[in-house]
């Protein structure tokens, strides 16, 4: 079939999230996950070739928490 399974693509976006709010963490400090939802909107389809995670941290590091947004895409898709 060529698809990537649901748990797959949230354990890449939760990877994804988890780098991108590292870059806001002090080097002495570690963070977490507290909550991960997913919206599948379509099916991901690789067909032998690789997908893409990105992430984005949309609230300032001066927070105790975090929100960041994530998506994966096939690898020639625009995203």
């Amino acid at each position: 079939m060529g698809l990537v399974a649901g748990g797959a693509i949230a354990t890449l976006l939760d990877t994804a999230l988890a780098w991108a709010c590292d870059t806001c963490v002090p080097s002495d400090k570690v963070s977490t996950t507290i909550e991960l939802k997913v919206n599948f909107l379509r099916p991901v389809s690789v067909n032998g070739g690789t997908v893409v995670a990105t992430a984005r941290v949309s609230l300032p590091q001066c927070s105790s928490l975090a929100s960041a947004g994530a998506a994966v895409t096939p690898d020639n898709s625009s995203i």
